[in-house]
């Protein structure tokens, strides 16, 4: 599969996610340069997640067999999508794998896990400002942490995080 380069970057001056920051222990945004071939940002997520690697999938997997033990909540599959619903029945509330959907634009689209150790928000946001055909796609994820478990969740997590998303968005086309 085609590789693409992905770059560190800050989160973008007009997503949504960016209203999160302020109360985040832990923040990262990549982004790469693409073709859009005319996508909404729910239909990129849509593509960015629908064929996980299996790898990712025992990884879940083993997460959530550990954490349940901890009190985490078991989050099931990344890309456990309906993938018979049509794009614009998707709406703010819906499950999307792991996440829940809570916010959608043409540009934009935020997926959130809430639980009582620490809030995860996952936005990919589209940069409309194209050249030559070709635009930006950035995933950003900002993480609030309220307590320890949550401290020790993440000190494991981030070191994958900062593998993984990476690793995947290079391979979005």
């Amino acid at each position: 599969m085609k590789r693409t380069k992905v770059t560190s970057v800050e989160i973008p001056l007009n997503s949504e996610i960016l209203n999160k920051q302020a109360l985040a222990s832990y923040v990262d945004a990549y982004q790469i340069t693409i073709d859009y071939k005319e996508r909404s940002a729910l239909q990129l997520w849509i593509a960015h997640i629908i064929d996980t690697p299996q790898w990712i999938n025992i990884l879940m997997s083993t997460r959530n067999k550990m954490v349940s033990l901890v009190g985490l909540k078991n989050l099931g599959a990344l890309g456990a999508i309906d993938h018979e619903k049509p794009i614009g029945e998707y709406c703010v509330g819906d499950r999307m794998g792991v996440f829940t959907l809570s916010f959608i634009s043409e540009t934009e689209v935020m997926l959130t896990i809430v639980d009582k150790h620490l809030d995860v928000h996952i936005s990919l946001h589209k940069n409309n400002q194209v050249n030559g055909g070709v635009g930006a796609i950035t995933i950003s994820c900002v993480v609030e942490v309220h307590n320890n478990l949550g401290k020790s969740y993440m000190f494991f997590i981030k070191p994958l995080h900062r593998f993984i998303v990476p690793h995947r968005l290079a391979r979005l086309s």
